[in-house]
């Protein structure tokens, strides 16, 4: 006597048509990329899930949003989206040299 699983995948092709807008493929890999269209995209609801995913608060009170994967001309849409759809000041930094890794920094709101 054994046991066996069975279990079956629902395809949406409403998420396959998201990973073509989010995914090239490079040599058989998947890369992340930015849409050209991010400004339509990023909404307030998708800023507090990125928030939530890749960003956190720093000693200094700074909010730092991890886009080491992005190449420096996508994190320059994401930082000017940012800017068009919220008003929201933000500086690049350069993570890592070697690997030209980008991180994108948002400073603590100074008081008056």
């Amino acid at each position: 006597m054994y046991t066996s699983y069975l279990f079956e995948l629902l395809v949406n092709p409403y998420f396959t048509e998201l990973h073509k807008l989010w995914y090239i493929k490079v040599n058989e890999r998947n890369i992340k990329i930015i849409s050209l269209n991010i400004t339509k995209l990023l909404t307030d609801v998708n800023l507090a899930y990125w928030l939530m995913g890749d960003g956190h608060l720093d000693k200094e009170g700074k909010i730092i949003l991890s886009t080491h994967s992005f190449k420096l001309a996508e994190v320059v849409l994401l930082k000017n989206a940012l800017f068009y759809n919220f008003e929201i000041f933000s500086n690049i930094y350069c993570f890592n040299k070697t690997k030209e890794q980008y991180i994108l920094s948002i400073p603590k709101k100074r008081s008056l």
